[in-house]
């Protein structure tokens, strides 16, 4: 921030000189847990690469084997899409949920913020 202001200052922008600084530390996860979390992040990403897969299996299976599988097929359809609604609306309680059991001094922007990024290719990944 104090480069950006006397950036600003040189180039002839007087009110940028006092620009007050401002600290905005957080912590997001101790360092003492640091370990466990990449180690937790890491399976979360390889299962994520493969939960497809159990999802799609069973809806394709039962459209091959159905007698009348334009029905099954639009079933299965359905059946997915409800699911991923399902997820949508869960996403979005647990993150009021989240934000409402942050401590005294925790700061519900900064956490809101990491949540969207844990969460993010979630809601938007189609």
């Amino acid at each position: 921030m104090e480069n950006a202001a006397a950036a600003l200052a040189l180039e002839g922008m007087q009110v940028a000189g006092r620009i007050p600084e401002i600290h905005t530390d957080f912590t997001v996860v101790r360092s003492d847990d640091i370990g466990r979390v990449k180690t937790s992040m890491s399976v979360l990403q390889i299962a994520g690469n493969w939960l497809p897969v159990p999802t799609v299996v069973p809806v394709a299976g039962g459209v091959l084997l159905s007698q009348r599988r334009r029905t099954a097929l639009v079933a299965g359809a359905l059946a997915v899409a409800a699911t991923t609604g399902r997820l949508g609306i869960g996403l979005h309680v647990f993150r009021a949920i989240y934000l409402d059991a942050l401590p005294a001094g925790g700061a519900p922007g900064a956490a809101g913020a990491v949540y969207d990024a844990l969460t993010h290719l979630l809601r938007t990944k189609g």
